[in-house]
């Protein structure tokens, strides 16, 4: 239903679908998308609270990590930005996004 719903441009019902699905069964996958929905819909908030806890169930997820660092910049929240871009930087350090990411946010304050 997800991809019907995202097909049609349906964009609140997509959430609403893949969270659904994600309740049903919650596979890595499934949680992933719901994520990316619930941020393409605008609810920037609720997806980190999805990539958050995908990325410490599945802590070798690095689309987890990296989703996780996007929104939580959109938000304005370094700190979790800064600690996932690291996150996924740990697993994959040809991660150029993760780094522009890291950049933008400076050095740690002491």
């Amino acid at each position: 239903m997800g991809v019907r719903e995202k097909s049609l441009g349906h964009v609140k019902a997509t959430a609403e679908a893949w969270g659904r699905a994600a309740a049903l069964a919650p596979s890595t996958r499934l949680r992933l998308e719901w994520g990316l929905a619930e941020a393409d819909g605008g609810d920037l908030r609720k997806a980190q609270r999805i990539f958050r806890d995908l990325a410490a169930d599945a802590p070798h997820m690095v689309h987890a990590w990296r989703q996780l660092a996007s929104v939580s910049l959109q938000l304005g929240d370094s700190t979790e930005c800064r600690r996932a871009a690291e996150h996924a930087l740990a697993i994959d350090p040809g991660l150029e996004d993760m780094r522009r990411y890291l950049e933008l946010l400076g050095p740690v304050s002491p």
